[in-house]
């Protein structure tokens, strides 16, 4: 499928950063009352960071073997309280971002280095097929909290259903707004991870980091294999690739 898509294969390519946090222990305090649901902006920015620098390594790591795009871009994330007594509340996060090489066998050289792309070789070739072609990766992570409500009996923690619907709303606004800024007709190859915790059980605070990634996706020009942003009318489609036919 690499070769009919007019791709050449290069190789695996990875990148990595290990970045210190001051903040990394719980992420954070949680004061306030049951129902409310926090955003946390400071604390994630060390995972933000440190998945930025990943992904821009592998970026180099694909340019020094001639790439024009990188398929099936994954970026992981991992939190690490620090052993340190001198550093109570700091930590490390560790960011790995891996994909897969690939070159034109003939076609435009890319203007601006590899592109890393969420989506495989195969399903590049389809959207091609149907006159698109990615304009660039989406990444967000979302970190969200609350203090539930005491139950004394069996049944759904409602403030906590609510939180998770909060960053699932935070998480859509935030790739809607990267690829709108890219001039994006949609967003295919959308992954997600998730981790839920309890984090203080006197409390009853629940905390909850999310991640998704995805490839933003525009209409080619006619002459080139460039995207080009759409009409400002058309709505922007959040799909996960296995809707590509």
């Amino acid at each position: 499928m690499t070769r009919a898509a007019g791709l050449r294969p290069l190789g695996q390519v990875a990148g990595t950063c290990v970045y210190h946090a001051n903040r990394i222990r719980g992420f954070g305090p949680v004061t306030g009352q049951p129902g409310e649901i926090f955003r946390f902006h400071a604390p994630i920015e060390a995972v933000l960071q440190s998945r930025r620098k990943a992904l821009w390594r592998l970026s180099n790591a694909a340019e020094a073997l001639g790439a024009d795009l990188v398929t099936g871009t994954r970026v992981t994330h991992e939190e690490r309280e620090s052993d340190d007594p001198q550093d109570r509340n700091g930590g490390i996060v560790e960011a790995t971002a891996t994909g897969y090489a690939v070159a034109w066998e003939q076609g435009p050289r890319g203007k601006t280095g590899p592109l890393p792309v969420t989506i495989s070789a195969g399903d590049y070739w389809k959207l091609r097929r149907g006159g698109y072609a990615p304009a660039g990766m989406v990444m967000t992570t979302i970190m969200t909290a609350c203090v539930a409500s005491r139950r004394r009996i069996a049944g759904e923690l409602s403030d906590v259903s609510g939180m998770v619907r909060a960053a699932w709303q935070f998480a859509e606004e935030d790739i809607r707004r990267q690829a709108r800024a890219v001039g994006a007709a949609g967003v295919v190859g959308v992954s997600f991870s998730t981790r839920k915790w309890l984090a203080d059980p006197a409390q009853l605070t629940f905390k909850m980091i999310l991640t998704v990634t995805g490839t933003a996706i525009a209409p080619l020009t006619r002459d080139d294999d460039h995207a080009v942003a759409p009409d400002e009318r058309s709505g922007l489609v959040i799909a996960p690739v296995r809707h590509l036919a």
